[in-house]
């Protein structure tokens, strides 16, 4: 029975392959179909798929591609791999639907790890209703086994009739109509941005951000996770000047619109501060509007917070 899930959960990647733009931002994440299912003994990931499809846990390769300015992964970078990993459990359990985010959240267990080469996640999916979906991520140091964050993740599923019909019921169609055997060639490691170029459009002195065909994902034009990556590196700067030495310790996100504008505004206002503790809000805008809005919790660094 597992082996039957394991490959619908393989169905879920090859269609969400096909239908999300390209290039999109889970190619900067290494997060594909190709990625999760490389046959290079060097960087290939395993998978293993449990609990009919509920519980699914990955290994993936860390490389520098991750990084955004200093040698280690950001807690929203992980949270955007949440944000693609349990997307793919939940389409696994449910029948097809990716659904749009409505609600993340990511903490982390101390600072982050700096020398971590794989990652072990494990994706779950709790519940699915007829709108909603609750999910939920861990995610270690494969070498050690040692919890580097875990999170959840709230999902609204209803995607028009049409698409619920086909998506749960009408996989034989699916298949048959975007040819699920064939793809088009894995983007080479030449030709991949890193996630640092691909948020090299954020300008941190308007904090404006403009929006590229890499920030995409199958849900819209901004994917969840990017986002996510947004709202910490328009906070990064007002955190370390009023909280020098401090690390993010947790993010939270209300999705409350799709940012449907080519021009992305932020803004970040102190919640509340003391000699250890920072909490900043940043929103995104469009045209004034406000789509996302994000609780970001800062600590100062001290010796127990080294992992």
């Amino acid at each position: 029975m597992s082996l039957y899930y394991k490959q619908k959960f393989l169905d879920v990647l090859k269609l969400i392959h096909k239908l999300e733009p390209s290039p999109g931002f889970s190619q900067a994440l290494g997060t594909t179909f190709h990625d999760l299912t490389s046959s290079s003994s060097a960087s290939s990931s395993s998978i293993q798929v449990e609990d009919k499809g509920s519980t699914v846990r990955v290994e993936l390769p860390v490389n520098s591609s991750l990084y955004i300015e200093s040698k280690s992964i950001t807690l929203s970078t992980y949270m955007a791999i949440m944000d693609d990993l349990t997307t793919y459990s939940l389409m696994t359990v449910d029948g097809g639907r990716p659904g749009v985010s409505v609600f993340m959240n990511m903490e982390t267990t101390g600072s982050l790890l700096s020398s971590v080469e794989r990652l072990a996640i494990t994706a779950r999916t709790r519940k699915v209703g007829r709108n909603l979906g609750f999910t939920s991520a861990e995610i270690r140091d494969a070498a050690t086994n040692r919890m580097i964050c875990h999170g959840s993740h709230i999902k609204f599923l209803p995607m028009g009739f049409l698409a619920d019909y086909l998506l749960q019921y009408g996989w034989p169609v699916i298949q048959w109509w975007y040819g699920l055997s064939h793809f088009q060639p894995p983007v080479s490691a030449k030709e991949r941005l890193s996630l640092h170029e691909v948020m090299s459009s954020f300008d941190t002195n308007t904090g404006s951000f403009r929006v590229k065909p890499h920030h995409a994902s199958l849900g819209g034009p901004i994917h969840g996770g990017c986002q996510a990556v947004l709202m910490e590196m328009a906070a990064s700067t007002a955190a370390e000047s009023t909280l020098p030495g401090c690390y993010l310790q947790s993010i939270s996100i209300e999705y409350l619109a799709k940012p449907s504008c080519p021009l992305v505004d932020t803004q970040v206002r102190v919640v509340h501060q003391d000699s250890y503790s920072l909490t900043l809000e940043v929103l995104l805008l469009c045209n004034g509007k406000t789509k996302a809005e994000g609780i970001l919790k800062y600590m100062k660094m001290d010796a127990s917070s080294k992992l």
